[in-house]
């Protein structure tokens, strides 16, 4: 019994010192979830401007199906959600005996860009497309 009088304050120590692992340990979680929640945002901001490029080349491709050479260009279209603009844009250019389609998926929060694809459409003269990045 003498030896667990003589220990007085050890509970106390031990118990600061577990808090003070939890709370390490909790904090380097926290720093990883939200490492992972910016880095998931920024894949899924680059997916989404992709698909808006390639909407813009599907978009060019059938203007040019309905419409020919003949467009007012280039055109543009925009969405809105929530503050974020989405958008897409595209050119077509005639070039030798290819005609080329430029688009731009691009992601704008209060303005500033965040994210932004180019994709390059060539329609060789047999009408076959290759689409680049």
């Amino acid at each position: 019994m003498k030896y667990l009088r003589n220990q007085k304050g050890s509970a106390l120590a031990l118990t600061l010192i577990l808090m003070l692992l939890v709370t390490i340990l909790g904090s380097a979680m926290l720093f990883s979830v939200s490492s992972e929640i910016k880095l998931n945002r920024a894949i899924e901001d680059k997916t989404i401007a992709r698909y808006l490029a390639q909407a813009g080349i599907d978009h060019g491709l059938h203007m040019l199906e309905t419409e020919g050479l003949d467009l007012d260009l280039p055109y543009e279209d925009e969405i809105e959600l929530e503050g974020t603009s989405r958008m897409y844009n595209f050119e077509i250019e005639e070039d030798d005996d290819e005609i080329v389609i430029k688009s731009k998926g691009i992601i704008k929060i209060s303005g500033d860009i965040i994210q932004q694809v180019i994709l390059e459409a060539t329609i060789d003269e047999d009408g076959e497309v290759t689409i680049e990045e």
